[in-house]
């Protein structure tokens, strides 16, 4: 999937034009991996009361979850640190107005050299923006296999945060499904159960109702995920059924999809599974539907229920230095 960078970063506190935006290679970022971030995405709200603001779907959410994520990896970080990276994902949604954005905001260890006193540690932030690249049409399912990995156990990392380390494991199992000319890979635990795909959650619509697996799986707790949730509640009037799936129950008639914030919500046709019914087709693509409207078309009732945040304007600029209020 291709993008285009946007043109500034900011970066510990201040925009930084993109090439400049650079990191030394002797940082624990840069030698481990270790660094904790966000996957944003915001739209522009193209009618209902909200038109011509920006909607950053579930910007609270990800503003505690880069928080616990954090602290998960023992980085000395506190909320107003938080805030201010969260305010650098304003800052270029204010700058980038009126597209399709994607957003990262990461905090990294610049220098820890596996201290003994965390206070010998230093973290540096930054937030990287794209605009994303068209996806396939949604009523195309994306192809998936079973990845020969076993998905990493919540006894040996913390799964539940999104910790930069932990996608080296997602790029061989994409990388492996890329191979064997699959567009996703499932990852299964150490006895068989279904987790999660590299980087979105699973669902199944299977005989009118939808189930996934429990965050106790080992999932991440994914915003869009939960969003999902309460899509389908309202559709159908049941709440997401969250229970351990078996590979051989993937296989079985259903309608399987899958849910991120790059990739919002789209269907899946899994290696060896029997296909879903026209019914099961059916509540996925408005699922699909209803998802696309809640981004795009929000009332102010959805975004509080999102916790989301949407930008408003006076007047637009494509210069973030003239815009930037940080």
């Amino acid at each position: 999937m291709s993008s285009h960078w946007l043109d500034d970063v900011w970066m510990d506190g201040a925009p930084v034009p993109f090439a400049q935006a650079t990191t030394h290679v002797s940082t624990d970022f840069a030698l481990r991996g270790l660094s904790v971030f966000e996957g944003i995405r915001a739209y522009p709200i193209d009618e209902g009361p909200l038109q011509g603001g920006m909607h950053i779907v579930g910007f609270q959410h990800h503003r505690r979850r880069l928080l616990q994520s954090a602290r998960a990896l023992r980085m000395q970080v506190d909320e107003a640190y938080v805030d201010e990276v969260m305010e650098g994902v304003l800052g270029l949604v204010r700058a980038n107005a009126g597209r399709d954005l994607y957003l990262r905001p990461t905090i990294a260890l610049r220098d820890g050299a596996y201290a003994a006193a965390a206070s010998r540690e230093s973290v540096t932030a930054f937030v990287l923006g794209r605009y994303p690249a068209e996806v396939g049409d949604a009523a195309t399912p994306r192809t998936a296999t079973i990845s020969p990995w076993r998905h990493v156990s919540a006894h040996h990392f913390p799964v539940h945060a999104k910790v930069g380390a932990q996608y080296a494991q997602y790029h061989l199992v994409r990388a492996d499904a890329a191979e064997r000319g699959f567009d996703e890979a499932i990852l299964l635990d150490a006895v068989g159960m279904v987790t999660e795909t590299g980087g979105a959650s699973v669902f199944r619509a299977t005989g009118g109702g939808v189930e996934t697996p429990p965050l106790d799986a080992g999932i991440l707790a994914s915003v869009t995920r939960g969003i999902v949730q309460h899509i389908v509640e309202r559709l159908t009037g049941e709440s997401v059924v969250e229970r351990a799936i078996s590979h051989e129950e993937l296989l079985g008639p259903a309608c399987v999809f899958l849910t991120g914030t790059l990739d919002e919500v789209v269907e899946l046709a899994v290696e060896g599974a029997a296909p879903g019914s026209e019914a099961d087709r059916h509540l996925v693509a408005q699922i699909i539907a209803e998802y696309g409207r809640q981004c795009r078309r929000p009332s102010p009732e959805d975004i509080e229920e999102l916790d989301s945040h949407v930008e408003t304007f006076t007047s637009q600029t494509s210069s973030w230095r003239a815009t930037w209020t940080g």
